[in-house]
């Protein structure tokens, strides 16, 4: 097990006679090494094992031959030379292949793929460039949260390089040959494009663009609670790090409710009726601009009045008028305290979280607490609680069978009943069809 400049640890078995000049001010090896069953890891790469290699030494020049390597699942291969002459740093020339290969670049983006690098550079940082062909992946990061620069520990450089923020510099063309799924508290959908990721290991960032997929029926923004099915729209990189592209998205959703109504002999009779809502998402992912239209027409106070209370405001008493102001007091509430612990319990638990505020079985304004998960494409699991003396709460299992058709296992608790003040559990299971129209 050796340490050498640039990995951070090289362990493996080495084969060969190599000839030194015995003239210390100018070590001219001469020879050939042999690698074989050999490991190390490179910063942000997948790490290399069952690594095997040809080395042959002449004049400070090492000409790598056959090397081959596993790495993140799969297949590398390539060759070079590297001139050293063990005073200065290292001249690097090298050649890789990869073929399905997991990458987890830059944090967050996890995708698999083929295509060819290059590793090049008389002194650091050096350059790692090449084209990237990706076959599948998943973004399962927040797009708001703020991107963090990495440390790395250099304490085998010079001092001159240890100073440095990054000992490789990445520049790489990628583009999408299947969908990548994206899973965050506002997106879950797919995304098809092209892109160039560029600049430090440490500080990376994207330039490109890249299409949310109208194929995909079950392709989602949620907005305060609700789900709105998307339609259209892409995001877009532009020199910008990975946590703030610019979103450009148009989604809706149908929202049913019931309404109380004077016919005309003057009697009261309960109809339902429906609204087509119409969400537009502008902006730079840290500071989006949300806009609401609705058919039949609504103003944007109603409709999310419609979406949060399940009513009009202007079809109430000045009863439910001091609800309404009550129940804006939550909202403003859960609006600030989600914000601030969202992005830690997302980053510790790998789960998200939502604040909202909701009307409880006695028409009272609460605020309301959930925690989810996408376990895979098709599996979403959730636990949500009211926030007062007696609790409401519930826990639901999605399931979804196919593009159409989900199933919803769940467990409800209703700690507040309108008509008869006892706890009673509710235990069921729902089919969801949803199809265009």
């Amino acid at each position: 097990s050796v340490m050498v400049p640039f990995f951070r640890e090289f362990e493996g078995q080495v084969k060969g006679q190599i000839l030194i000049n015995n003239n210390l001010k100018k070590l001219q090896p001469k020879g050939s090494l042999q690698i074989e069953d050999a490991l190390f890891s490179l910063y942000s790469l997948p790490d290399f094992t069952n690594v095997t290699a040809h080395l042959v030494f002449a004049n400070n020049n090492i000409i790598v031959n056959d090397f081959n390597a596993s790495a993140g699942g799969g297949q590398v291969k390539g060759m070079g030379n590297i001139f050293y002459n063990f005073m200065d740093n290292p001249i690097l020339n090298l050649n890789l292949n990869f073929d399905k290969v997991y990458f987890q670049i830059p944090e967050g983006f996890n995708t698999k793929g083929s295509g060819k690098i290059k590793i090049k550079g008389s002194s650091p940082p050096y350059l790692i460039s090449g084209e990237y062909d990706i076959d599948s992946g998943s973004i399962v990061r927040e797009f708001s949260s703020s991107n963090q620069d990495k440390q790395y520990d250099f304490t085998l450089l010079d001092k001159k390089n240890m100073q440095k923020k990054s000992i490789f510099d990445l520049n790489l063309n990628l583009k999408t040959k299947q969908a990548v799924s994206v899973n965050s508290s506002l997106i879950r959908s797919f995304i098809e494009g092209q892109a160039n990721i560029y600049g430090p290991f440490s500080s990376l960032l994207i330039n490109g663009n890249f299409t949310l997929s109208e194929n995909i029926k079950q392709s989602l923004i949620f907005f305060r609670g609700q789900e709105f099915k998307i339609r259209s729209g892409f995001i877009l990189f532009k020199d910008s790090n990975p946590a703030n592209p610019y979103l450009n998205i148009s989604a809706d959703t149908v929202f049913k409710f019931k309404e109380q109504v004077i016919d005309s002999s003057r009697s009261e009779e309960e109809i339902e009726r429906q609204y087509k809502i119409l969400l537009s998402v502008k902006g730079a992912a840290q500071n989006l601009d949300f806009s609401l239209k609705s058919i039949p027409t609504l103003n944007e106070t109603e409709i999310i009045s419609l979406l949060t209370l399940g009513f009009k405001t202007r079809d109430f008493d000045t009863k439910v008028k001091q609800n309404i102001t009550d129940y804006s007091a939550h909202l403003l509430t859960s609006l600030l305290i989600e914000k601030h612990l969202n992005k830690e319990i997302k980053n510790t638990l790998g789960l998200d979280f939502r604040l909202t505020p909701y009307i409880n079985t006695l028409n009272k304004p609460v605020t309301k607490i959930t925690f989810s998960k996408n376990w895979f494409d098709k599996w979403r699991t959730s636990f949500s609680q009211t926030l007062e003396e007696l609790a409401q709460s519930d826990i639901r299992l999605k399931y979804d069978l196919n593009e159409q058709i989900s199933l919803t296992a769940f467990w409800e608790n209703k700690g507040q009943m309108s008509f008869q003040d006892i706890k009673e559990d509710f235990l069921g299971l729902d089919f969801e069809f949803n199809f265009d129209f």
